[in-house]
């Protein structure tokens, strides 16, 4: 399964918490999709907009930039951003199909109906 990070806002001047995944994309190995997420005042983490670089090294420049500002960097396979609050979360999955079923559907089909298991 490919690794999936993100990177963290962890300094905001308007005390929001967000957040950045990178996911990359498995038909298109050149391209790397980006989802933001925000910390609402539950304690949860949500989506609110994502979008994909054309090319990795438009992936790593928006890397290198972010933690120039200090964003901290986070496995999100192995520390979700949810934690341990929903067990069946799979980041991979969830950053990667944003069309819903027909998107989870695709996912499947692209690895041969053996989706790879998050491995704890």
């Amino acid at each position: 399964m490919p690794r999936v990070y993100a990177l963290i806002e962890t300094h905001s001047e308007y005390n929001i918490k967000t957040a950045r995944v990178y996911t990359p994309n498995p038909w298109h190995p050149t391209e790397v999709r980006f989802y933001d997420w925000t910390l609402n005042q539950d304690g949860i983490w949500r989506r609110s907009q994502g979008g994909a670089f054309r090319n990795i090294e438009d992936a790593r420049s928006d890397w290198k930039f972010r933690i120039a500002m200090r964003h901290t960097p986070q496995d999100v396979i192995a520390n979700p951003l949810n934690g341990d609050k929903r067990v069946w979360w799979d980041e991979f999955a969830n950053n990667f199909c944003s069309q819903g079923t027909y998107g989870f559907y695709e996912l499947i089909r692209a690895y041969n109906y053996e989706y790879p298991k998050k491995v704890a």
